[in-house]
């Protein structure tokens, strides 16, 4: 059993990434790697975002689009626990020589999955 290669081979693939295009390290580690696990994990991360919202009584159907997809940035901006949760949802279906990119990296890579997890999340509502 590898792990590695099992957890590559759950992801989906993304047909609208143009991989023969040159991109720079980071957009190429999104594109090839985080896409792909958001994608995979899409249902896991909107369940933790409505467990979050739901501890807190939290009514999105009640909000107005716009003042709903500004509720979900904030609160995954500024909460620190219910960010890192989402962000190690995506870490664990990562290889190990991706998580070295991802350390390499940090801040740009924490960055851009969080805009995705956001996005992901108001598109799914």
């Amino acid at each position: 059993m590898n792990r590695d290669l099992d957890l590559k081979s759950l992801r989906p693939t993304i047909d609208r990434i143009d991989l023969s295009k040159e991109m720079n390290a980071n957009a190429t580690f999104q594109n090839i790697t985080i896409r792909p696990i958001l994608k995979f994990q899409s249902e896991v991360l909107c369940a933790i975002f409505n467990g979050h919202i739901y501890k807190r009584a939290v009514d999105l159907g009640k909000m107005a689009v716009d003042d709903r997809n500004l509720y979900v940035r904030n609160v995954i901006q500024k909460d620190l626990s219910l960010r890192n949760i989402l962000i190690g949802v995506t870490l664990g279906m990562m290889s190990l020589d991706e998580i070295r990119i991802y350390y390499e990296n940090e801040a740009e890579s924490r960055s851009r999955i969080i805009k995705m997890i956001i996005e992901r999340i108001i598109d799914q509502m």
